[in-house]
């Protein structure tokens, strides 16, 4: 009897990240968007709001470290 080969999966692999809804205020997006044109390359406005997320994240974890958490 033949053996099986199992099919891959097309495409890019899934990495189960976890759709979000945002809603910004007028002002937030210009500044989103002012962000997002300051990059060296052309962003998303999803990827923006990831970079924007980490940056800030990785500053509060610092802080953190130092011991002056809000």
């Amino acid at each position: 009897m033949t053996e099986k080969i199992p099919l891959r999966a097309r495409g890019r692999p899934r990495t189960h990240p976890t759709s979000i809804h945002l809603t910004l205020l007028p002002d937030q997006l210009a500044r989103l968007d002012a962000f997002i044109a300051d990059q060296d390359r052309e962003l998303s406005r999803a990827e923006g709001v990831r970079r924007v997320l980490d940056d800030a994240l990785s500053v509060a974890k610092a802080a953190a470290k130092r011991g002056r958490t809000k």
